[in-house]
């Protein structure tokens, strides 16, 4: 993660209006334990590209991380809007519905989640749980 993180700045840098900068950083420093500090790439390539639906689901799942559920509510469901086929934006959408205690809604994308990916041992699992 560190030859990344090093080349993600120095792309942020050299182009900070091009998105993949951006892309690579915020993901680095969540998968680093760096949580906070990603909120502000995943924000920058969430406005350079508004209608990707991986950046909204990014950004979502940070507010999400660092327990902003309302707001990572709002970009998860944007980036469904966009692409609502992919297990792994309907996993996260229903893992903030459990935070909030809303566990049928919950179950409801963890099943939308498990008919795209259904040997996904970890949907199973989450729809068996009360």
């Amino acid at each position: 993660y560190g030859d990344a993180e090093k080349l993600a700045i120095s792309i942020t840098e050299q182009f900070p209006e091009h998105q993949l900068g951006w892309k690579v950083l915020g993901p680095v420093l969540r998968q680093t334990g760096r949580v906070s500090e990603s909120l502000v790439p995943s924000q920058k390539a969430v406005q350079l590209v508004p209608e990707s639906a991986p950046y909204l689901d990014t950004m979502g799942w940070v507010l999400f991380m660092i327990g902003n559920n309302t707001m990572a509510l709002d970009y998860i469901k944007q980036s469904i809007e966009i692409e609502n086929d992919n297990a792994i934006v309907l996993e996260h959408l229903g893992d903030v519905y459990k935070a909030d205690n809303k566990i049928l809604d919950a179950k409801i994308y963890w099943k939308k989640a498990f008919y795209i990916d259904p040997g996904n041992e970890d949907l199973e699992k989450k729809i068996g749980d009360p």
